[in-house]
C-alpha cells in the first residue's frame, strides 16, 4: 500500500466515499465517451459486454493505486453499469443504499436473502459484511452538478441505522468528467432530475476482494 494514501484512506472509511480529480488519464476518458455514445436507454447493466474498455479502467494508475489502497490487492470486478441521463431519459432516486448483489444461479445460504430477478440475472441480498467489504466506483464521464442531477451523500450513513436522511445533512458530489467517486455500497445516496440540457453519463463498477461462501458464485 502507498503510505501516501493512508488519509485519503482514513477519510474514505470515516466518510463511506473518497472523489479523486482527474482520475482517468484524457485518452481513457475519450475511448469510454465513445464506447457509450450509442447506449440505447437511461441504463446498460451488460456494459461490460459492449466493448468499452473496462478493464482499462481498472488498470488506470491513478484509480488503481486508491483501489489497492481502499480494497487491497487482488480485487475483482462484480458489476458493472452505465447510467446516461439526459432530459429525455431523466429521473430521480430518493435516499437508498445499494443492498444486493448479482451472482450466476440462486442457491440457498444462510444470511442470503432477499431474491430477485433482474434483466435476466440472479441478485441476493447478502450479509452486512460482505457489502462492508465492497467498494464502487463511480467514473463520470460528463460534468455531474446539481442542475445535471448528479450524485447526493450522506456521510458516515454507511456505518448508521436507517433512519430519515435529511437533503440539510447531504453532500452534493459535483464532479468534472474524468473524475472518479469512490462509496461504500450501504453509503445511502440519492440524486435529482437533470433540469439542464445535456448529458450525464456514469460507468459504475462495484469490486469485491473475496469469494462468496458455499455454492454461491459472483457474476462476473
Amino acid at each position: 500500500m502507498n503510505d501516501l494514501l493512508l488519509p485519503s484512506r482514513s477519510m474514505f472509511e470515516r466518510d463511506g466515499f473518497f472523489l479523486l480529480r482527474t482520475g482517468c488519464s484524457a485518452q481513457l476518458l475519450e475511448q469510454l465517451q465513445n464506447s457509450v455514445a450509442n447506449i440505447d436507454g437511461p441504463g446498460q447493466r451488460q456494459f461490460d459486454e459492449a466493448g468499452a474498455p473496462i478493464d482499462r479502467i481498472l488498470s488506470e494508475p491513478k484509480i488503481e493505486s486508491y483501489l489497492d489502497c481502499f480494497l487491497g490487492v487482488g480485487f475483482f470486478r462484480v458489476r458493472t453499469i452505465v447510467f446516461d441521463k439526459t432530459p429525455d431519459a431523466n429521473w430521480g432516486v430518493p435516499p437508498h443504499r445499494d443492498t444486493t448483489i448479482c451472482v450466476q444461479q440462486k442457491v440457498d445460504v444462510a444470511g442470503f436473502g432477499p431474491w430477485s430477478v433482474k434483466a435476466g440475472v440472479p441478485h441476493v441480498q447478502p450479509p452486512s459484511e460482505v457489502l462492508d467489504s465492497m467498494v464502487t466506483i463511480r467514473v463520470h464521464l460528463d460534468d455531474a452538478t446539481r442542475d445535471t442531477g448528479g450524485l447526493l451523500v450522506w456521510p458516515g450513513s454507511h456505518k448508521m441505522e436507517e433512519q430519515v436522511w435529511s437533503h440539510e445533512d447531504a453532500v452534493q458530489c459535483e464532479a468534472k468528467a474524468g473524475d472518479v467517486l469512490f462509496m461504500r455500497p450501504r453509503l445511502v445516496h440519492a440524486s435529482g432530475k437533470m433540469i439542464i440540457s445535456g448529458r450525464r453519463r456514469i460507468v459504475h463498477i462495484e469490486l469485491a476482494n473475496r469469494e462468496l461462501p458455499g455454492r454461491l458464485d459472483w457474476r462476473r
